[in-house]
């Protein structure tokens, strides 16, 4: 056997004895120490510095759609994630909008939560000037209070939605402490 193809057979096995004791690992035997606010960190958006935060205790700013037949659909200030938010009972969907202007690129996170027992939580689509922008579950979980985050939006005037489509049972629907990151 030549010095290369043991350096090979060696390799191989190294990569072999890796790879079985990963896969035998439990989910939490590996644990990481990865520094806060690294380029690893998922959640290091919402360690910058917060640039603009609505508290959805007040209805000034903001406009609402509500869905559905029932006669006591529409948007109110009722009990929220943290004091009050935006409250939508007996509803098939929804939509908060507002306007914000940024001299920064920013990130918004928001909570939220739908309640329809039975039914896990529905993530509401969020759009910038009526286009679609990735967002993601930093916390919370999808059978209580979740906090979602967007993608960068870049420094500009721009119309914000939240909107919880329509579907064809009714739901109660929340919003609340809207926050923009400063990038």
């Amino acid at each position: 056997m030549t010095f290369y193809s043991f350096s090979r057979l060696l390799s191989l096995l190294t990569l072999i004895f890796l790879a079985l004791y990963i896969t035998s690992c439990e989910k939490d035997d590996l644990r990481w120490n990865i520094e806060r606010n690294s380029i690893f960190d998922s959640k290091q958006n919402t360690k910058k510095q917060r640039c603009r935060y609505y508290n959805c205790e007040n209805i000034n700013d903001f406009s609402f759609n509500a869905s559905g037949s029932s006669s006591t659909i529409g948007w109110q200030i009722s009990n929220g994630y943290q004091g009050n938010g935006f409250v939508n009972n007996n509803s098939t969907g929804g939509s908060i909008e507002f306007n914000i202007q940024s001299d920064n690129d920013i990130v918004m996170s928001f909570w939220t939560q739908s309640v329809n027992p039975g039914y896990s939580n529905r993530y509401p689509t969020v759009k910038i000037n009526n286009q679609v922008i990735n967002s993601s579950l930093i916390d919370g979980s999808e059978d209580s209070w979740m906090k979602i985050q967007t993608a960068t939006i870049l420094k500009g005037s721009y119309n914000v939605k939240l909107e919880f489509e329509p579907t064809s049972t009714f739901w109660s629907l929340y919003a609340d402490e809207i926050e923009f990151w400063c990038q």
